[in-house]
């Protein structure tokens, strides 16, 4: 590769996310990747491959590989380019948050991208997962990344985004762990940053979730999806809900 061909590449949205590496294992912004058992193998041999000495070596692979690929994905008739783009966008899940805790006492904002490429990624994988239509599939993939979403967008103060995206996802359970994270995104609801409620004492709490209008309605959506869920930790699930946020009570303010 030439040095002018070098600065354009370096220009390209992934590679301020990475340091130096071998220059054997820079190949991996194939134009010609396809959706095909063999092309995808290839792709996730070079994504692990020894030549990348650091997680964050190997996440910027796995981003020029996801970007290459961009919005096509394989055909359901497929059984194994299906799982070899599943197994695709997991690696590269992994290896943004790997390269994310690898820089974190480093640089945040560096750390931030990361987490920001992860979360792209967990969005694709679920987006595949209902264009699917495959409910085996989904029942066995769907609740995990939905949990490291939770856990990514946490991590990034991002709470209303998460907010939003669990109101989207009418018609898929969650897991009690994507419940506990939605109730502190709202607790935060003022600021939507999940740590503004975190530590804040239930008697204040209470007049912002049940008398700020958006905070309420969040409120109010949150419990009834807690009483249609239909999984067996439905119990636990509301038990934590009840003792984290308040009952659908007037506005104290009012009282």
């Amino acid at each position: 590769m030439t040095l002018p061909s070098m600065l354009v590449t370096c220009a390209m949205v992934i590679c301020f996310l990475a340091y130096p590496m071998p220059a054997a294992a820079l190949d991996c912004s194939s134009p010609s990747w396809h959706t095909t058992e063999k092309s995808l193998q290839e792709a996730r041999r070079r994504i692990k491959s020894k030549t990348h000495r650091h997680s964050r070596n190997k996440a910027r692979c796995a981003f020029e590989v996801i970007d290459a690929i961009g919005s096509r994905s394989p055909v359901t008739s497929c059984a194994e380019c299906v799982r070899e783009y599943i197994g695709l966008l997991k690696d590269s899940i992994h290896f943004a948050r790997s390269a994310a805790q690898d820089v974190e006492d480093r640089d945040g904002n560096l750390r931030a991208q990361y987490l920001e490429r992860e979360i792209k990624m967990r969005l694709l994988f679920g987006d595949y997962l209902i264009k699917s239509q495959d409910q085996k599939l989904v029942d066995s993939e769907w609740i995990q990344n939905f949990e490291g979403l939770g856990d990514a967008m946490e991590m990034t103060l991002q709470g209303q985004a998460f907010h939003i995206y669990a109101l989207g996802s009418t018609g898929h359970e969650l897991s009690l762990r994507s419940y506990e994270t939605w109730m502190k995104a709202i607790r935060s609801c003022n600021q939507w940053n999940f740590v503004a409620g975190v530590n804040v004492e239930f008697k204040k709490l209470r007049p912002t979730l049940l008398c700020e209008p958006s905070c309420r309605k969040a409120l109010e959506v949150i419990k009834r999806r807690a009483d249609a869920h239909s999984g067996m930790d439905k119990a636990g699930i509301v038990e934590v809900l009840d003792y984290w946020l308040p009952s659908m009570e007037s506005c104290p303010l009012e009282e």
